[in-house]
């Protein structure tokens, strides 16, 4: 670093000893000033994707409407593409309204970006366990599992687990 600031003649040593000219200072301040700007926009769109995100939340629960809560998750995952909250909420949004296969591709991007949430696997297990094909039924028992093992506190998940394979084993034998 020290030799590209001599080429450039940012440091001067016309007195033997080395100190900043005042071009290099200006190249230094727009340095600067370029990355607390980058800085700030990327701190801004994940406030917006956060602001998005919590308003998809609220118009889906509270007032019980998943088109427009679809709406605002997309806005937020224009600002933040790598919060697995926002394909987890979308997911249960698509689940809710019987769209298993979107609920199914929220899901596995929510797993994909965020394999330790027990929550995301449970879902997804419920979601490919709805789907009705036999691959997909082999997929929720392992998604159960996964999940059971990140949290294996958590009485739903081994209760769910328990009948999943209870009726799993019996579509096994009797195929339907």
């Amino acid at each position: 670093m020290f030799y590209a600031f001599f080429m450039i003649g940012a440091l001067d040593k016309s007195e033997k000893k080395y100190f900043l000219s005042l071009p290099a200072l200006k190249y230094i301040a727009v340095f600067f000033i370029l990355l607390l700007f980058l800085m700030f926009k990327r701190v801004a769109n994940y406030i917006d994707a956060q602001a998005y995100f919590n308003a998809a939340h609220y118009i889906f629960n509270e007032q019980k409407n998943p088109n427009k809560a679809l709406e605002y998750l997309h806005q937020a995952r224009k600002r933040d593409k790598d919060n697995s909250a926002i394909d987890f909420l979308a997911g249960s949004i698509y689940l809710s309204g019987n769209h298993i296969e979107d609920a199914i591709i929220n899901f596995k991007k929510a797993v994909k970006d965020n394999p330790y949430r027990a929550a995301y696997h449970y879902h997804l297990a419920r979601a490919l366990a709805l789907s009705g094909s036999r691959k997909n039924k082999e997929k929720a028992m392992f998604e159960f599992s996964e999940a059971l093992s990140y949290n294996p506190l958590r009485i739903e998940y081994q209760k769910a687990y328990d009948q999943y394979k209870k009726d799993f084993l019996s579509y096994e034998n009797t195929g339907s």
